[in-house]
């Protein structure tokens, strides 16, 4: 008995150990990449190497291009973009945001990785467009998640409509902004965006430039 009760001590003592050098070193990593971040907007240039999912990730490269812009001088933000996409309310915040810098201050995009989704708005905000060549877009339409319905029968119906309201208001602002920002046709734009519904059908720079997505394949990073 002593000898099981013994053994779970141990498990127990070891998951422990084990979940504070995770935790650890997680705070670490963020503290790291923080620290990285700052460095690189003291010239000019942000990462937005996130899932838009956490409201922190947006906050901070706001703040990252206003301090290149107000302590460092800078009037080119260089965004280097590599992001499978998210939720649409935090993508939309950083575009008006870009989109309110403008025309005082150049907004550079560069796709090193993946542009997907609701990143593709982002990438809408810039005034030049670049990409490396083994990187991969994907346009799809706009999905409804995260819904919780915590109401009595009779609501869900009146529910459910404003969600649909909201639903087709989100994908009518992505669709005008994807067609206004990037020079795609309306075709195109409806062709790539239903070849992409299932997340399946991502696209490279060389169909990306075709469709008037970005502006030059490139090798090097224009800042270089």
């Amino acid at each position: 008995m002593n000898k099981t009760k013994n053994f779970f001590k141990s498990i127990f003592s070891k998951l422990v150990l084990m979940s504070l050098l995770i935790t650890r070193k997680k705070k670490c990593t963020c503290q790291t990449k923080k620290v990285f971040n700052q460095n690189l907007c003291k010239k000019g240039i942000i990462p937005i190497d996130f899932y838009f999912e956490d409201p922190y990730d947006t906050a901070e490269v706001r703040q990252n291009i206003t301090i290149s812009i107000t302590e460092y001088g800078h009037k080119k933000i260089y965004l280097i973009i590599d992001s499978g996409g998210g939720k649409t309310d935090l993508a939309f915040k950083l575009y008006d945001f870009l989109i309110g810098l403008s025309p005082s201050i150049e907004i550079i995009g560069i796709v090193n990785g993946k542009c997907m989704s609701s990143a593709m708005i982002i990438l809408a905000a810039c005034s030049k467009r670049f990409s490396f060549k083994h990187s991969t877009f994907l346009l799809h339409g706009i999905t409804l998640r995260d819904i919780s319905l915590n109401s009595l029968e009779e609501e869900l119906e009146s529910i459910f409509m404003k969600k649909l309201e909201d639903f087709k208001t989100i994908s009518l602002n992505y669709e005008n902004i994807v067609l206004s920002k990037f020079s795609i046709s309306e075709e195109k734009y409806k062709e790539l965006s239903n070849d992409g519904k299932n997340f399946n059908r991502k696209f490279f720079p060389s169909k990306a430039k075709e469709n008037g997505i970005i502006d030059e394949i490139i090798e090097k990073f224009p800042f270089m």
